[in-house]
């Protein structure tokens, strides 16, 4: 699922400046314009599930 991810489709559904970046095979980045209190900015890391599924997190722990 993660390697049909569509950058413009995110675009258009989610907000016009996100930007995908390739993590490593299996897994990539999501580039938001939002941040968080801090300042930091927020971004969010896609993988595959082992049930084809797309799993979103903010790489911190469950």
């Amino acid at each position: 699922m993660i390697e049909q991810l569509n950058e413009q489709k995110l675009r258009e559904q989610f907000c016009a400046q996100v930007r995908l970046h390739r993590h490593t095979k299996g897994m990539m980045m999501l580039e938001t314009p939002f941040t968080y209190l801090d300042g930091d900015q927020y971004l969010l890391d896609l993988s595959d599930t082992m049930t084809g599924s797309l799993r979103v997190s903010d790489g911190g722990t469950p």
